[in-house]
């Protein structure tokens, strides 16, 4: 928020706020998500810091060289995938978004350019390109996606011992 304020009013007491906490964060590849709103507003706002808009410029790019890593033609579909549990896309998700973040951030093109690469790599994952040739996606049928995620699984939906229609959870209608 104190980025937001620093923004808006140009306050100093929000600044310092934003270089307080800046200085304690740190960035591991893809994650951390929490912070980027606040490096996105703060690296835009006219008259904030260089130096501070340089740590955290580097910060997100230095996370997304270390997305870059884990993907390319190395990797099995592409993507940096670290494990697979009920929400484990969120992470590719995350990932892919950390490049595209970082893409608008970087100075070189060829750093553009390879968070750009692996930013896409994670979109064909979300979208089809992964070991059963799901789209994740759910209910993308109308929009061409022929094997999307039509019903989402819930270990926790009649748990209780009362039986429960697919209707009640979701039949991708």
């Amino acid at each position: 928020a104190a980025a937001c304020y620093f923004r808006a009013t140009g306050k100093p007491e929000y600044e310092k706020i934003v270089q307080e906490s800046a200085s304690k964060w740190s960035i591991p590849p893809g994650e951390n998500v929490e912070v980027w709103p606040a490096i996105w507003v703060y690296v835009h706002t006219p008259g904030a810091d260089a130096a501070t808009v340089k740590k955290l410029r580097d910060m997100l790019c230095g996370a997304a060289d270390g997305v870059v890593k884990q993907t390319g033609e190395n990797r099995g579909y592409a993507a940096g995938v670290r494990g697979y549990w009920w929400g484990s896309n969120r992470g590719i998700g995350q990932a892919g978004l950390n490049c595209l973040l970082a893409a608008q951030l970087a100075e070189d093109p060829a750093a553009r350019a390879r968070y750009l690469q692996a930013a896409e790599e994670y979109v064909h994952y979300l979208n089809g390109r992964n070991p059963i040739g799901l789209c994740f996606w759910s209910n993308m049928k109308a929009f061409g996606a022929e094997n999307s995620a039509m019903v989402m699984f819930h270990g926790w939906v009649g748990a209780d011992g009362k039986k429960i229609q697919r209707l009640d959870i979701g039949s991708g209608a």
